[in-house]
């Protein structure tokens, strides 16, 4: 799920990232740190990532995952 809101000049950028649950740690931050840097390029972006197993993956509340990652 990705969701971003603008409050002034800030844009909140929220994003619930699914991997396969055997994925290590150090590959998940990498992840995460590629997608913070692309979401910077935004003046004034915080983003926010929750990572979460595949096999525990909740969705997004409208029953879809948007964004799944190996």
């Amino acid at each position: 799920m990705i969701c971003a809101r603008r409050a002034g000049g800030v844009l909140f950028v929220d994003l619930h990232l699914v991997m396969n649950g055997e994925t290590s740690v150090a590959r998940a931050h990498a992840l995460c740190d590629k997608i913070e840097a692309a979401a910077a390029a935004e003046p004034g972006a915080q983003t926010l990532i929750h990572v979460e197993p595949e096999n525990e993956a909740k969705g997004t509340g409208r029953g879809r995952v948007v964004y799944r990652a190996g």
